[in-house]
Parts: structure tokens; C-alpha cells; sequence
């Protein structure tokens, strides 16, 4: 085609039952999966945009022998030499399960025209969802006693360019904004973060035999957390920023033998979950 348009689909389901031990089946350890992408290129002269999306989408069975109230029932779990709940094959997935949602689209643009380097540009966005339905605190089978949702977008924009014979320079901008919420069971507070990152690097094949590259990057996270305390809703903010930068030097005998030996500065901020984390 003119414009090299091109497209691709793909699709997975599987459904799966009972699983069997040689003493009987394990009640409730039925699956179901659904899993599909799509993918669009489109290709004019000195540019390329690229449409990616996929979906994957799971429904997980819970023994219900291995679902707990209390020690007692550890220990009389421990203690018996039998499955202490059997049940016939079947499809059907009841209580407790576990369901998890994950959609994932992203955008791709990069053009040869701009100052006679490669510019792209790539804007993403990611959703998860973790869903805990509990046999012993349930009140309506549809009704999530644990509930996890986390939306992410993604940007950035890069540049890229040959600045002698065999050696590139890049330049970047990178930024994300992170929102967690949570149901009725609070493991990870509420929260939202804002990423942005910008870096530059520049790598040099001094020769067949040495490649020397270094890049210095500067990270800046803010977050605000939000929690109830004592009954009170409390915010409050924790604000991460620091450089790091590196340097390697390559060197390679042949094509099957290549040593590199770097000299690094890197940091990274705590995660949300070993700041707060309620429940373990």
C-alpha cells in the first residue's frame, strides 16, 4: 500500500475445571481466560505511528479447604489426612476467587525529519484490577470483599542523533501520573503519584575494539497519600528527587567476546507498600 498500512488481531480463551489430586478433586479450582490484542501501523514517508492494545482479563477458583477462618481451622486442616472439602468435576467457579482485569494501550509516533535526527513520541495507558471475593465475609457472591484498581499513564518524548561518524547523542523527557484506589478493605492506602524524568546520554565507538558511553538523568516523584485516621481523613505528601549518571566502557576482542565495566550513581525511592501497607 502507499501509506504501508498494516493490522493484526489476536485472541485466547481457554476455560479450565476442577483440578484432581489422587485423593479427589479440589473443590472450586476452576479458570477461565480471556486474553486479546489488536495492532496498527501506519507508515507514511520520514514517519511511523504504531496502535497497540490488549486485554487480558482471568477468573480463579479458590480451594475451599485452603480458605481459613481461624487457627482451629489451620490446625484441623494440618492434623486431617484426607481433603477436609470434595466436590465433583465442574466448570462452575463460586466462592472464594479471585478476578483480575488488565487493559493496556499505547501509542507510538517517531519521524527521521526533525534536525536530521529521529524524534518519538509514546503515550500509554495501563489498568489494573485485582478483585478478592471471600466465602467467609461474603454477603452477596458479585460483591468484591477486596478491591485493588490502579490506572497509569505513561509519557515520553526522545531524540536521537548522530552527532559524529559512530557516535549518537539522546535527549529525553519522561513523565507518569499513578492513581490507586482501594474497596472496602484497605491494603495500600489511596494515593496519588506524578513522575518526571529527563536524561541525557551519549555513546562513542571510538574504534572496533572500544565503545565508551556515559548519561546523567534527573528523577523528581510527588505523591499524595490519602488515609483515615482515628475516623479522620489524613493527606499527606512525600516528595522524592534525585540525579543519577554513569559511565561505561566497552571493549570487545570479537564478536563473540565483549567485557564492559561500568561506573554508576543509582538511587530509587521507596515503594508505596513499604511505606504503608496495612495487613501483613
Amino acid at each position: 500500500l502507499k501509506y504501508n498500512l498494516a493490522w493484526r488481531a489476536q485472541v485466547f480463551m481457554n476455560k479450565g475445571g476442577t483440578l484432581k489430586t489422587p485423593d479427589g478433586y479440589l473443590s472450586n479450582t476452576g479458570s477461565k481466560n480471556r486474553h486479546w490484542s489488536y495492532d496498527l501501523r501506519f507508515s507514511p514517508k520520514h514517519h511511523q505511528i504504531n496502535l497497540h492494545f490488549t486485554q487480558f482479563k482471568t477468573r480463579l477458583g479458590i480451594y475451599r479447604g485452603a480458605h481459613l477462618g481461624n487457627l482451629s481451622d489451620l490446625q484441623r486442616a494440618i492434623d486431617s489426612d484426607e481433603l477436609l472439602v470434595r466436590s465433583d468435576f465442574e466448570y462452575d467457579i463460586g466462592l472464594p476467587r479471585q478476578e483480575v482485569l488488565h487493559d493496556f494501550l499505547r501509542l507510538n509516533y517517531s519521524t527521521q525529519a526533525l534536525f536530521q535526527g529521529q524524534l518519538t513520541f509514546q503515550l500509554a495507558r495501563q489498568f489494573n484490577r485485582r478483585q478478592e471475593f471471600d466465602l467467609i465475609r461474603a454477603r452477596d457472591e458479585d460483591l468484591a470483599a477486596m478491591e485493588l484498581n490502579k490506572t497509569t499513564w505513561n509519557t515520553a518524548l526522545t531524540w536521537k542523533k548522530s552527532v559524529f561518524e559512530k557516535a549518537e547523542l539522546h535527549l529525553g523527557l519522561q513523565g507518569a501520573h499513578i492513581k490507586n484506589t482501594n474497596g472496602a478493605i484497605i491494603f495500600i492506602p489511596n494515593y496519588l503519584e506524578r513522575q518526571l524524568g529527563s536524561f541525557l546520554s551519549y555513546k562513542h565507538e571510538l574504534n572496533k575494539l572500544i565503545t565508551l558511553s556515559s548519561t546523567v538523568r534527573y528523577d523528581a516523584i510527588q505523591r499524595e497519600v490519602f488515609q483515615f485516621l482515628d475516623g479522620d481523613l489524613n493527606q499527606l505528601e512525600r516528595n522524592f528527587d534525585h540525579w543519577s549518571a554513569a559511565l561505561e566502557l566497552g571493549i570487545s576482542p570479537s564478536s563473540k567476546l565483549s567485557f564492559q565495566l561500568q561506573l554508576s550513581s543509582m538511587w530509587r525511592p521507596p515503594a508505596m507498600n513499604e511505606l504503608f501497607a496495612a495487613g501483613l
